[in-house]
């Protein structure tokens, strides 16, 4: 029997962001916290902040099936002559 080995995760962060005085501009800070672990990880900017998300979130790119566009292949598109 094949089954997919891969657990499934759950991720929960409270995000708080605000506006820090820098010089004569104001920019947004941001941070990210795990209600389950307490872990706090702090961003001098959304910018990182999202980046952050992204790379908690990753998923691997699905492997292509039939050509280089990520297409399937003929055989493999609904109606297709065998």
């Amino acid at each position: 029997m094949d089954t997919d080995q891969r657990t499934p995760q759950y991720l929960a962060y409270l995000i708080r962001l605000w506006e820090a005085d820098v010089g004569e501009r104001t920019v947004w800070r941001a941070s990210a916290e795990s209600p389950h672990t307490g872990e706090r990880h702090a961003f001098p900017s959304v910018a990182l902040l999202l980046r952050f998300l992204e790379e908690q979130t990753y998923e691997e790119p699905a492997v292509a099936t039939g050509s280089e566009s990520g297409r399937p292949a003929a055989s493999q598109e609904v109606g297709a002559d065998g």
